[in-house]
């Protein structure tokens, strides 16, 4: 495949992996809600993944990059991939939930770290920065997920007041 190709190959699924981010995270965002600062966490992110797929789609128009469907080599492998992590992010356990969380974030740093290489060889200052800036988000939604899973899998395992308790008692 020629350069430029796999170049817009790997920038379709960019832009494919953010549009599924956003249904993803609007999951998740449900089952959040015994946790409203979690939820309004999740919020913000999608909030900056509709502006992800914004400036993806503004920057393939202006490069007049297709945007048809990925290729069928890769749609099986790309599919392959969020269904595993789909089937994280719409568990009814939270603590699943992050996990799927984590991953989706950590997919979408994978699908774009090979764009700013690619963006680097062809001589694309402008898409290095795109996808830099896009990164620098996943990886801050990565990092709090992260920091929550371990507060959520212990609320799991003792809800509030349960855990509460647990600890009055080992502390007397």
């Amino acid at each position: 495949m020629q350069p430029e190709k796999s170049y817009h190959c790997w920038l379709r699924d960019a832009c494919a992996i953010e549009r599924h981010a956003e249904i993803a995270l609007n999951e998740l965002k449900q089952h959040l809600s015994p946790w409203p600062e979690l939820q309004e966490h999740v919020e913000t992110h999608i909030k900056e993944t509709r502006s992800n797929i914004a400036l993806l789609n503004e920057f393939m128009q202006k490069r007049q990059i297709d945007s048809v469907a990925l290729g069928s080599e890769r749609v099986s492998h790309f599919r392959n991939c969020i269904q595993g992590i789909n089937s994280l992010l719409m568990s009814p356990d939270p603590v699943n939930n992050f996990i799927g969380s984590y991953l989706l974030e950590a997919y979408e740093i994978g699908c774009l770290t090979p764009l700013i290489a690619a963006a680097e060889a062809l001589g694309d200052k402008e898409a290095i920065l795109l996808f830099d800036k896009i990164i620098q988000k996943d990886f801050k939604m990565v990092r709090w997920a992260l920091e929550h899973l371990p507060d959520i899998t212990r609320n799991q395992l003792f809800p509030v007041d349960t855990y509460a308790e647990k600890v009055s008692h080992e502390i007397h």
